[in-house]
């Protein structure tokens, strides 16, 4: 059975469960993110696969026992793949798959002892997450009642409604809220819960929770708590916080005054990452800059606005690599006649499987790395282009499994490079194997080593407007 989550669910859910973590329901947050996009909350993926088994369950069940682990995030408009396997012993299986990814993995075991409780039809309150830092994590305890609204959890789930005891859906829901909201909050990743429900009515509406464990050595939580009626064991991480980057008046002291001021740059993707750190580093040395965004309007807006305050100009473009241009716009980016060009156009890289090979992902990348690229170049080139900066990866010369179509599609678009140069001897097609950097996409729950951005650009910089050897 195939199921995708679209925005609209996201925001239903954290209406029903209380969890408004941004991470799962602000584009523009979400974004910036270690994930690149919005995720969606794992207890909705996990209610919504419950909801497709009993469709076909024939009478209300008790749920006795669950384990459940969120494996990788599945972030909305993706399509997850969920097979169920049940068995004599009233126990189930269920795995859910995105792109040959295991998203999460669940074995629930049931009775018939199904037994009524009844909710009020009331949300939780609506609350901003709790930001703890590994010191405040410390013996950390709260407790809250269980809420859950009827009318809510009938439209998003409307077969498990009818056959779960809504007490046991309250407690599942419970748990995003104190992942997303509370322990420990706006910078968390829930990884996977166990729950035993007892063979006792819920007397007591009161949920307690402590935090048992803290791994700072992978910033890995253990919470449990629970009811009178049922007891819980959570693991979840701690995220890093969000990447920041140099600001305008440190990339300055890393910069000669006038060295790039015979350079008119068009920076593609220079709202964010290395490409705003491009932006930074050129308009520094004098640089004519404009830079595109396509979602990430704000981010271009703080840009410039940060340059601004420095005396610095920078203009922006709203631009999509992925659409075809008017003849207006291929006139308009001619006339410019800007003498350097940087493509930062990506999507999120770390999406590939070991296992599986995805064609639809190798396209994906493809037509960023290659097709969008040989199609901006068409619309730029004018006599005035002097240099390309095209960034490649050490990740070709690495060659991990899990990132296979990102190799595969960043190696054609290093050879398009090549047959270009070959085309256009005039111009210098400069495309150096990046390290990997220090930005919001290379952001990590363990602990991997990013570079700098500044010194590392810097360098690209300024071999871009230097003469090919």
């Amino acid at each position: 059975m195939n199921h995708t989550f679209l925005n609209g669910d996201q925001q239903i859910f954290a209406l029903l469960s209380g969890d408004y973590n941004p991470m799962h329901i602000d584009p523009q947050y979400a974004r910036r993110s270690m994930f690149g996009s919005q995720v969606v909350h794992g207890i909705n993926i996990l209610l919504t696969a419950l909801d497709l088994w009993s469709a076909e369950s024939a009478e209300p069940f008790h749920i006795s026992k669950m384990k459940v682990a969120f494996r990788k995030p599945l972030t909305i408009n993706q399509e997850i793949t969920f097979d169920f396997q049940v068995n004599d012993d009233k126990s189930i299986k269920i795995v859910g798959i995105h792109n040959g990814n295991l998203i999460i993995k669940v074995d629930l075991e049931c009775s018939s002892d199904h037994k009524d409780f009844s909710f009020e039809d009331v949300n939780p309150k609506k609350e901003n997450p709790m930001e703890l830092e590994p010191a405040e994590l410390e013996d950390f305890k709260d407790d809250f009642d269980l809420l859950l609204n009827p009318s809510f959890f009938e439209e998003m789930y409307p077969h498990l409604a009818k056959k779960a005891e809504l007490d046991q859906m309250a407690t599942l829901l419970a748990t995003t809220r104190i992942v997303g909201m509370r322990c420990p909050g706006l910078r968390s990743v829930y990884s996977s819960l166990e729950v035993e429900f007892k063979d006792e009515i819920l007397v007591n509406k009161k949920l307690e929770y402590h935090l048992r464990k803290f791994d700072k050595r992978f910033n890995l939580l253990t919470i449990e708590g629970g009811t009178n009626s049922a007891n819980f064991k959570i693991l979840a991480f701690h995220r890093p916080k969000p990447y920041s980057q140099d600001s305008i008046d440190i990339v300055k002291k890393h910069v000669k005054v006038e060295e790039f001021s015979d350079v008119k740059a068009l920076i593609i993707g220079g709202s964010r990452g290395i490409g705003a750190i491009s932006a930074k580093i050129l308009a520094a040395g004098g640089a004519d800059v404009s830079i595109t965004y396509n979602r990430g309007e704000e981010e271009a807006n703080q840009l410039i606005e940060e340059c601004k305050k420095e005396g610095l100009n920078l203009r922006k473009l709203k631009y999509n690599v992925l659409t075809e241009y008017s003849e207006e716009e291929k006139v308009k980016l001619k006339e410019e006649g800007y003498t350097h060009l940087y493509y930062y156009a990506t999507p999120f890289i770390f999406s590939g499987s070991k296992k599986n090979f995805s064609n639809e992902l190798f396209e994906k990348f493809n037509d960023f790395y290659v097709s969008a690229f040989l199609r901006l170049f068409k619309a730029v080139y004018n006599p005035k282009l002097l240099s390309v900066l095209y960034p490649s990866t050490v990740a070709l010369d690495e060659k991990p499994l899990e990132m296979k179509e990102y190799v595969l599609a960043k190696t054609a678009g290093e050879e398009l490079c090549d047959f270009l140069s070959r085309m256009h001897k005039e111009i210098q097609f400069y495309v150096p194997r990046l390290p990997r950097l220090a930005t919001d996409q290379t952001m990590s729950l363990a602990h991997v080593k990013n570079e700098d951005p500044l010194p590392e650009m810097l360098k690209h910089m300024r071999k871009s407007i230097s003469s090919p050897d």
